[in-house]
């Protein structure tokens, strides 16, 4: 397989695990705001202190690997082939 090809199936894995995260952190928020809007669950909740989910933390730093990971092989010059 090609480096450059191998670069861009690195940046899309990258903009999938980006997309996870946001979307967890995003439903983690809302989900938060709809207890808090709601009188009956409105004193449980407002003891608990606002945090960031596990998976997007795993993901966003997958993210962050894939994407360095991407762009390293967008930059090499070379292709991969086997040595002669």
């Amino acid at each position: 397989m090609d480096v450059r090809r191998l670069g861009v199936l690195m940046l899309l894995c990258a903009a999938a695990c980006a997309l996870v995260a946001y979307e967890s952190y995003r439903f983690n928020a809302v989900a938060v705001e709809r207890f808090l809007n709601n009188a009956q669950t409105r004193d449980v909740f407002t003891q608990l202190e606002p945090g960031v989910p596990v998976r997007s933390r795993i993901t966003g730093f997958l993210a962050i690997v894939f994407a360095v990971a991407g762009v390293k092989l967008m930059l090499t010059r070379k292709s991969a082939s086997p040595p002669q």
